[in-house]
C-alpha cells in the first residue's frame, strides 16, 4: 500500500511547472552544499565548518527571536513545508563526513549515551505518531536528534587543538562582544530597525535570550582557555567578560540563571587545580581591570538611558535583574509552572516506564483559565512525560558520561588550554541544564544545538587525551615541561624493571 501511495504523492507534488522547479532548485541546491562540504572534510576544514556554525546560529540569535524568523536563508520553506537552516546543514554535513571518512572504528562512553537517548527519543517520535499526535508536530520534536546528536558528532569530530587554534570559534569572541556591548546600550530603548532585503530585521532592543545563552558558551570559552594560556591577550579577556555577563541583559530569568550555573561551575575549575598544579590564573592586574570594565559598562548603560550613575538603583544589574525575576509577570510565570508541575505528575504516572510519545500536551490552570501546552516549561518533566524514565535514565547518563570526561581531561591533561576548554564545556553544559530546569530547552533549537556542540567538544578534550597518553603514556604522569628539552624517546617505551 505504501509503495502505491508514494509514487502518487510524488506525482501530485510534482504535477505542476512551478512546483517542479522549486523541487529541481532544491535539489540541485543540495547537491552543491553537498559537494563544499565534501570538498572541505577532505582538505580538514573542519574547525572552519564548525566555526561558520557556531557564528550563523549567534548571527541568528541576535537578529531574531526563535518564533520570529522571517522566511528566507535561515528558515527557508519548501513544498509547504517550513525548515530551520540546521535542519538541512547539519544532515548534509553529516553525509559528507560519512562519505569521505567512513564510520567510526570506536564508540566512546559518551558517544554511546548520545546515541542511545537519540535512538529512544526517535522511537518515542514513533510511538506519538502512533497515537495519533500529528506527524508534523512530532516531526517538529524530533529534530531534536539532528540537533543534539548531529550536533555532537560534528563537534567531536574537530580535533581540540584545531579548535583553539586561529580559524575556531574564539576567533568569533572579539566581533561578536562589539555587537553585545552595542545590544547592552539598546537594552531598555525603543530600539533600532535595521533594513536588511528580505531578512526583516525591527525593533531590535537588546540581548535575545537564546542569544544571551549562546553568546555565554563562546564567552566562558574563551575567558577560561585564555586565562590557562601562558601569553594572555587583555582584548580577549575582556570580550569573554563581555560576552558572559551579556545575559544579565535579556531580560529573561531562565538566562541569568544559566549565567549563574555555568558562572558557578567555571569557578570550580579556578578554586580546583589539576595534579600538575595548572591552575586558571587571575593576576590582580587582570581583576582591577576586570572590576574597571564592569564600572564603565554600568555608567555607560546608565548614561545612555539618562540615568544617573551614581544611584544604585540606576545601575543595569540592580534593574535588569529586578527585572527579570520581579514583577507580576514573573510572578505568573512561576505559578503557570507550578500549575504544570501538579498537572503533569499525574499524567506520569499512568505511562512512567516508556512515556507517552512526543508532542504529549497538558492541561492546566493558570491566572484564572485554562491552558494546554504542548512543551512543559522544564526539560527534566518533559522528558518524564514523553520518555518516560527509560529516557529520562538515558539523558542523566548522557549529562553523567558528559561530565565525567570533563573533569577527566581537566585533571590529567598536560595541555591547559585543551584542559580549559573541556572545563568550559562543562560549564556549557551545567548553563544549559539550569536553563532546561525552567524552560523547556528541546523546543529551543539553538539552545538544543548549543548542548551538542558543548558535548562534542568536550568528546573532542577526550580524544585529544587519549591520543597523548598512547603517543607518550609516561607523559600525563610527568609534570608539565617549562623549557625546552630534547625529546626524551627512551621514555616512550616501559623500561625494564618496570
Amino acid at each position: 500500500m505504501i509503495a502505491a501511495v508514494v509514487p502518487a504523492v510524488l506525482v501530485g507534488t510534482l504535477s505542476t511547472p512551478v512546483r517542479l522547479l522549486e523541487v529541481a532548485s532544491a535539489l540541485v541546491l543540495v547537491v552543491v552544499v553537498y559537494a563544499v562540504l565534501v570538498s572541505v572534510e577532505r582538505k580538514g576544514y573542519r574547525a572552519e565548518l564548525l566555526t561558520v556554525i557556531v557564528g550563523l546560529i549567534a548571527i541568528e540569535s541576535i537578529l531574531w527571536d526563535q518564533n520570529f524568523v522571517p522566511v528566507g536563508i535561515f528558515h527557508p520553506t519548501f513544498s509547504g513545508q517550513n525548515f530551520r537552516l540546521y535542519d538541512v546543514l547539519i544532515p548534509i554535513a553529516l553525509v559528507a563526513r560519512l562519505r569521505v571518512n567512513g564510520l567510526p572504528k570506536r564508540i566512546s562512553a559518551l558517544g554511546g549515551a548520545v546515541f542511545l537517548f537519540c535512538a529512544w527519543y526517535t522511537g518515542e517520535a514513533v510511538i506519538g505518531v502512533m497515537r495519533g499526535y500529528g506527524f508534523n508536530n512530532v516531526v517538529y520534536e524530533a529534530k531534536l536528534v539532528i540537533y543534539v546528536g548531529g550536533a555532537y558528532v560534528l563537534a567531536a569530530g574537530v580535533r581540540a587543538e584545531d579548535i583553539l587554534g586561529p580559524h575556531g570559534i574564539r576567533r568569533l569572541a572579539r566581533p561578536f562582544a562589539l555587537v553585545t556591548v552595542g545590544l547592552i546600550a539598546l537594552t531598555g530603548s525603543s530600539g533600532l530597525n535595521i533594513p536588511i532585503p528580505t531578512m526583516n530585521v525591527s525593533g531590535l532592543q537588546g540581548v535575545e535570550p537564546d542569544a544571551a545563552t549562546f553568546l555565554f558558551c563562546l564567552g566562558v570559552i574563551t575567558l577560561l582557555v585564555e586565562l590557562a594560556s601562558p601569553r594572555r591577550r587583555p582584548t580577549m579577556v575582556a570580550a569573554g567578560l563581555v560576552l558572559i555577563i551579556s545575559a544579565v541583559a535579556s531580560h529573561q530569568r531562565a538566562a541569568v540563571i544559566a549565567l549563574i550555573a555555568g558562572a558557578a561551575f567555571a569557578a570550580v575549575g579556578w578554586l580546583w587545580p589539576a595534579k600538575s598544579g595548572r591552575t586558571i590564573r587571575l593576576t590582580p592586574t587582570e581583576v582591577v581591570g576586570a572590576g574597571v570594565l564592569i564600572f564603565c559598562g554600568m555608567a555607560s548603560y546608565s548614561l545612555l538611558n539618562g540615568r544617573s550613575p551614581l544611584r544604585t538603583s540606576s545601575l543595569p544589574f540592580g534593574s535588569l535583574l529586578s527585572a527579570a525575576f520581579g514583577g507580576t509577570e514573573k510572578t505568573e510565570s512561576a505559578a503557570e509552572r507550578a500549575g504544570q508541575l501538579h498537572a503533569a505528575l499525574p499524567v506520569i504516572m499512568q505511562h512512567p516506564i516508556i512515556g507517552w510519545g512526543l508532542t504529549k500536551t497538558i492541561t492546566y490552570v493558570a491566572v484564572g483559565q485554562t491552558v494546554t501546552t504542548p512543551s512543559p516549561d522544564n526539560v527534566y518533566l518533559s522528558i518524564l512525560l514523553r520518555t518516560g524514565l527509560l529516557g529520562f535514565v538515558l539523558f542523566a547518563a548522557l549529562v553523567v558520561a558528559a561530565i565525567v570526561a570533563v573533569v577527566r581531561v581537566w585533571r590529567i591533561h598536560p595541555e591547559p588550554r585543551v584542559a580549559a576548554l573541556a572545563w568550559a564545556c562543562g560549564a556549557t553544559i551545567a548553563a544549559v541544564l539550569a536553563r532546561g530546569a525552567v524552560e523547556g530547552i528541546f523546543e529551543k533549537y539553538r539552545i538544543a544545538i548549543e548542548l551538542g556542540l558543548a558535548l562534542g567538544m568536550a568528546r573532542s578534550a577526550a580524544v585529544s587525551l587519549e591520543e597523548r597518553a598512547r603517543s607518550a603514556p609516561y607523559a600525563l604522569r610527568s609534570p608539565p615541561i617549562t623549557e625546552p628539552t630534547k625529546p626524551a624517546t627512551k621514555y616512550l617505551v616501559p623500561m625494564a624493571d618496570e
